[in-house]
């Protein structure tokens, strides 16, 4: 064996478990709260799927049955391509967010933000970590250039704008 192809043994599984990793780290353990189902079930798929493409990527140089090695390369190779697709959304995501953040950031600026009232019945609640923002009379963003809907003369009055929320992003 060369010294090229032990290098290559070493680093591409560093390299693979290394974006799983980071891709588990975005997906699962920064959107869902410890010991919760959702968490242990992208735990789960992002165990399980490194160790099935593995099998699959190794499957077929070894002595199994072909029916094992058709479900493991099966699922095997759909993992590697729901892998790179994550990965790719997720990059993408990642250049694409400091300009949004900077752009809520600014839009919300002049706003007030109110918190959530506590309530006085059963047992003292933890209060939520995020805040909520108190609608405005204008609309959010106006995309009726985008989705060809006019608004009609009538909807003039801040009242109407704030009952009107088919066209509203938040």
């Amino acid at each position: 064996m060369s010294p090229l192809s032990v290098l290559a043994a070493v680093v591409v599984p560093i390299v693979f478990g290394t974006l799983h990793w980071y891709l588990w780290r975005r997906l699962v353990a920064e959107t869902t709260s410890r010991g919760s189902w959702a968490r242990r079930a992208g735990s789960t798929v992002f165990i399980a799927g490194p160790v099935v493409a593995a099998s699959a990527l190794i499957g077929g140089f070894t002595s199994m049955p072909m029916a094992v090695q058709r479900v493991l390369a099966w699922s095997g190779y759909l993992w590697l391509a729901v892998f790179l697709y994550l990965l790719l959304a997720v990059l993408a995501g990642e250049l694409v967010r400091p300009l949004l953040n900077r752009w809520v950031t600014h839009r919300c600026r002049g706003t007030a933000v109110a918190s959530r009232p506590a309530t006085r019945r059963g047992p003292a609640r933890r209060r939520p970590d995020f805040q909520f923002r108190r609608r405005t009379a204008r609309p959010s963003v106006n995309l009726s250039w985008l989705l060809d809907y006019r608004p009609s003369a009538r909807k003039n009055s801040a009242t109407e704008w704030n009952t009107d929320t088919r066209w509203r992003i938040h």
